[in-house]
């Protein structure tokens, strides 16, 4: 499955190295993901023996700031996702965003993990179906945007970014692939508005 948990852990200690290393007061985490991660359900005692702790409310804690995330009996793989963000979010004093590409086909089933309620689920449906994206807020992200895959449309363009990109290179490339209306100016103006 796709390992977003774990780019997220790695993240921990990866952004403020980042930050450190460069010199930077603020850093601008994105995760790119066309899936939801596992269930982080099992743990290694100091015995050496792996224990399943999905069925239990689980304290999640990070070591560096003391923060704690309770995650309540038989949480999910994005109750998981969120409580990670968050903390890395402490850890780091990072905007972090999520894009999420999805076909139009997945996004009914990915629409009701995310989002809470029946009328947001059916809100964010409309809005997916017509703009070709959706945003969910108060997920752990500052924002996570839903993004419409091609893989199940006849429309061609790739988002390609440069290693080492800068942010006015990371505006270009969105900008070019704004170009081919494959992401919505919406879409792009928050972004933007975001990393600046």
């Amino acid at each position: 499955s796709t390992p977003l948990n774990e780019a997220i852990l790695a993240a921990m200690d990866v952004v403020p190295q980042f930050k450190k290393d460069y010199n930077l007061q603020i850093v601008n985490t994105i995760f790119l993901t066309d899936g939801d991660s596992n269930y982080l359900h099992y743990y290694t005692d100091d015995c050496g023996i792996c224990n399943n702790i999905r069925s239990k409310n689980v304290v999640v804690r990070d070591p560096v700031t003391c923060h704690e995330i309770v995650l309540r009996d038989h949480y999910t793989g994005i109750d998981m996702t969120q409580a990670l963000v968050r903390l890395l979010r402490y850890r780091t004093d990072a905007h972090v965003v999520g894009f999420y590409l999805v076909g139009q086909r997945e996004f009914g089933n990915v629409s009701t993990k995310w989002y809470k309620t029946d009328d947001d689920k059916v809100k964010a449906q409309s809005e997916f179906k017509k703009h070709r994206y959706a945003v969910v807020e108060g997920s752990g992200f500052d924002e996570y945007y839903f993004l419409r895959s091609t893989r199940d449309t006849n429309e061609e363009g790739e988002f390609i970014v440069d290693e080492g990109v800068t942010k006015r290179g990371l505006v270009s490339a969105f900008t070019k692939y704004s170009n081919n209306k494959m992401f919505s100016k919406t879409v792009l103006t928050r972004f933007i508005k975001m990393i600046s």
